[in-house]
């Protein structure tokens, strides 16, 4: 029992100290690592209510951090309605295309 407490102690002295040695928190170096890299893929699944309908989501992407760069794709489905969007990310700004949108668009236009 005072074998397991002393490694208790001292792994929390390291790590308070800055020590890498025990990895605290998973997500900290998860989270480290990615940054790291210089880029990513992400792949996510969801699910909202809005007005009481059930919308269910997926997609997936890759970003590279330096310059900021992205693409995503955004599935949905939520009762009779089933769409895409797809997003192109350079640094801030957000650029969304989806049939969804061509009715709000001016003629010739494809993106927002």
């Amino acid at each position: 029992m005072r074998v397991a407490l002393l490694l208790v102690l001292v792994a929390a002295a390291l790590t308070a100290c800055g020590g890498d040695t025990l990895a605290v928190d998973p997500v900290a170096q998860a989270a480290d690592t990615t940054t790291k890299a210089g880029s990513e893929h992400v792949e996510f699944l969801g699910v909202s209510t809005v007005q009481g309908q059930k919308i269910r989501m997926s997609g997936s992407g890759d970003f590279r951090n330096d310059p900021q760069l992205g693409r995503m794709t955004l599935r949905f489905t939520g009762g009779t309605t089933t769409g895409e969007i797809t997003e192109v990310m350079k640094g801030w700004r957000i650029y969304m295309t989806s049939p969804l949108f061509a009715r709000r668009l001016p003629q010739g236009k494809t993106w927002m």
